[in-house]
């Protein structure tokens, strides 16, 4: 999506989402952390992961979500979708 916006609106259709990767810093109104948690209120439990190079502390340690800093290389990026999927992120 390109927008966290366009994000939501994606999830109230009905589509398959394994999971929602989003940047921690946003442009526009809302952080990538907001976007989140509405989008968990339309599907509870959904896995995510943030990525972010200057988090601004919009995410805080205790979050319980995995933050890939960037720059990351594909691997890291695919092994921390998967472990989110998996419960274990």
């Amino acid at each position: 999506a390109a927008t966290g916006w366009h994000a939501l609106a994606i999830l109230r259709a009905d589509v398959r989402i394994d999971a929602i990767l989003s940047d921690v810093i946003l442009a526009g109104v809302a952080n990538g952390p907001d976007v989140v948690a509405k989008a968990r209120a339309l599907r509870p439990g959904l896995p995510a992961v943030f990525m972010s190079g200057y988090t601004d502390g919009a995410l805080s340690p205790d979050s319980g979500f995995t933050l890939l800093e960037k720059p990351f290389r594909r691997q890291q990026l695919m092994d921390a979708l998967r472990h989110a999927i998996e419960g274990r992120a």
